[in-house]
């Protein structure tokens, strides 16, 4: 919003820039503990074909690790298809490269492979489920992990780096990520002879169709329409209503505002003929979003919602996916809330 009042302040601009590059640090760290923790709700699960995301992070790998460390790949060409969240998985393999850049201080060679196994060929290292999985293994030559530490890699918040060096989570993250996914991971090491990850993800049903990337333009949220509705807010925190507020007052929406669940069914009830758009968070006093929710429901069953929340559980959320409600995850932006707004518009319309 800042920016928007005064683009043409390049120091005010700047400032803006180091405020939201420390809120996207804050945000992957806590996002990084949810997956530590296996409370990563919300993740968008697509058809993920894990052949194109290693050629897609290559040329990140090439440009910022050493010249003495050398790539190779050794990619199924047939490989089958994988359910998964992309951001996760790119998380998790990025974690792995950079301890293997750490292991090779003298350089060496990184590897990826990926190939399809058959579940009962892995009985050995997991209880697995009867079917088929995908494998991505990244190799080093480095100096090894020791018997005596391996059971502990996994462990959140442990590491052998020096101080300020590493926070111990990069393994946990891969755990985490690969066991959200219904994987599990295999690990071989031999000190000073190299380490490889395994990770196993189960295929993808033969019926799920890849979805083509969304491709945004710089035009997409300037068409935002301005609206002429009236948008109830439910949020208690003081300083993000005051802030919603300003949003959609700019936008020409009238606003009516709530800092607790009861206070916006009274206000839903009482103007509910004008109302267009409910705007909750999930953790409100009093009355919980959830149970918010319910009840506007019940007095409107077509109402448009969107409800935001920094975390939400996964049954949760695949109850408000049943319940045809968008979900805005916290931190977003102003272009995040009205792209959100028109697609709930365009699809009820």
């Amino acid at each position: 919003m800042l920016t928007e009042h005064d683009a043409q302040n390049t120091e005010i601009n700047e400032s803006v820039a180091v405020i939201n590059d420390t809120v996207k640090r804050g945000s992957a760290l806590i996002q990084q503990l949810l997956t530590v923790a296996r409370k990563t709700g919300g993740a968008e699960l697509e058809s993920v074909n894990l052949n194109i995301l290693v050629e897609g992070l290559l040329p990140l790998i090439r440009e910022t690790f050493p010249k003495t460390i050398e790539l190779s790949c050794a990619l199924q060409s047939d490989l089958p298809a994988i359910m998964a969240d992309k951001n996760h998985i790119e998380q998790a393999l990025l974690n792995l490269c950079v301890n293997a850049r750490d292991a090779m201080p003298n350089g060496g060679r990184l590897t990826f492979k990926t190939q399809s196994v058959d579940g009962a060929a892995l009985q050995h290292v997991s209880e697995t489920i009867a079917g088929r999985y995908v494998c991505l293994e990244v190799s080093d030559a480095g100096v090894g992990i020791d018997k005596s530490i391996r059971e502990r890699i996994f462990e959140p918040f442990f590491t052998t780096k020096d101080k300020g060096q590493g926070t111990g989570l990069g393994l946990s993250v891969v755990y985490g990520v690969v066991k959200n996914h219904g994987g599990f991971v295999d690990v071989e090491s031999k000190p000073m002879a190299g380490t490889s990850f395994r990770l196993y993800f189960p295929s993808a049903p033969f019926e799920v169709i890849a979805k083509e990337p969304a491709v945004e333009t710089a035009t997409e949220t300037t068409s935002i329409p301005n609206g002429a509705g009236t948008v109830l807010l439910a949020e208690d925190e003081a300083s993000m209503l005051r802030l919603l507020e300003k949003l959609f007052l700019r936008r020409g929406y009238k606003i009516l505002k709530a800092t607790n669940g009861q206070a916006a069914l009274d206000i839903y009830q009482q103007h509910k003929e004008e109302i267009d758009v409910v705007l909750l968070d999930i953790g409100l006093p009093k009355i919980s979003g959830r149970d918010l929710l319910l009840k506007i429901r019940t007095e409107n069953p077509d109402v448009r919602v969107i409800v935001t929340s920094g975390y939400i559980e996964p049954a949760m959320k695949s109850e408000l996916d049943q319940a045809r409600v968008e979900f805005l995850h916290k931190p977003y932006t102003p272009d995040d809330v009205f792209k959100t707004l028109r697609r709930l518009t365009e699809t009820a319309s």
